[in-house]
C-alpha cells in the first residue's frame, strides 16, 4: 500500500519512516504541518485535537461544527456554504473550502462529492455513474460493485464511503455513518486520529499542502 505525504507524493508503507512522529501529537509526520512542536499555535492544545491548529484559541465552537470560532467563517452557521459537509469536516478532513459549495469547480458540489467518493479538489474526478462503463472519479475502477473502502458495502449505500464500516451505524440518524461524521468521532482519541489520517489521507488532509484555501491564515 502507497501512503501520500503532505507533498502527495508516496511511501511504501512497508516503509515504516512514514509513522513517525517526532513532536509525539499523534499525527505522523509526513501529514503534520508542524511537524517539530505538538502545539503548532502555541495555545495549549495539542494538535490532534485543536479545533483551529493555526490560530491560538479557547477552543470554543459555538456551532459545533468542529471549527473553533476564531477559525470558522460562520460561528453560527455549521455547513456555511450549505454543501452538505459541515465547516470542521471540510477544513480538518477534506480540506475543501468551507465556503464555496463546489470547491473544484466541476459542477458538483464538495457534499455531493464527499458521499460518492470522488475527488472534491479534482475537477477530473465525478461522482461514478453505474453502468456507463467509464471511470468518472478516476481511481481506476470502473462503477459497477465499486467498494473504494473495502468494506463489502457498495459505495451507492454506504453510509461512510471513504472508511471501512461493515456496521454502518449512524448514531445520530443523520444518514452519515459515525466513522465518517465529525460531529460523532471522538477526536481526542489517538485511534481515531491515526486513522482518519491514514484512510482519509489520501483523499483529504495530505491536500493542506496542495493550497486548498482556509478561513485562517
Amino acid at each position: 500500500m502507497a501512503v501520500p505525504n503532505e507533498g502527495g507524493q508516496t511511501t511504501d508503507a512497508n516503509d515504516t519512516d512514514w509513522l513517525l512522529d517526532g513532536d509525539g501529537d499523534g499525527i505522523p509526520d509526513v501529514f503534520d504541518k508542524n511537524p517539530e512542536t505538538a502545539d503548532g499555535d502555541l495555545d495549549g492544545e495539542n494538535d490532534s485535537t485543536d479545533n483551529c491548529d493555526d490560530v491560538p484559541n479557547p477552543q470554543a465552537d459555538s456551532d459545533e461544527d468542529g471549527l473553533g470560532d476564531e477559525c470558522d467563517p460562520d460561528p453560527a452557521n455549521p455547513d456555511s456554504d450549505s454543501d452538505g459537509l459541515e465547516d470542521g469536516l471540510e477544513v480538518h478532513v477534506t480540506g475543501t473550502d468551507p465556503l464555496l459549495l463546489d470547491s473544484d469547480e466541476d459542477g458538483v458540489s464538495d457534499g455531493a462529492e464527499f458521499e460518492a467518493s470522488s475527488d472534491p479538489l479534482d475537477p477530473s474526478s465525478l461522482p461514478e455513474i453505474v453502468g456507463d462503463g467509464i471511470d468518472n472519479d478516476g481511481f481506476g475502477v470502473i462503477d459497477e460493485d465499486y467498494d473504494p473502502d473495502g468494506d463489502s458495502i457498495d459505495v451507492l449505500v454506504d453510509n461512510c464511503p471513504t472508511v471501512p464500516n461493515p456496521d454502518q451505524l449512524d448514531s445520530d440518524g443523520d444518514g452519515t455513518g459515525d466513522a465518517c461524521n465529525w460531529a460523532t468521532v471522538p477526536t481526542g482519541d489517538p485511534g481515531w486520529t491515526l486513522l482518519s489520517f491514514l484512510v482519509l489521507g489520501g483523499l483529504a488532509l495530505h491536500r493542506r499542502g496542495r493550497g486548498a484555501r482556509r478561513p485562517c491564515a
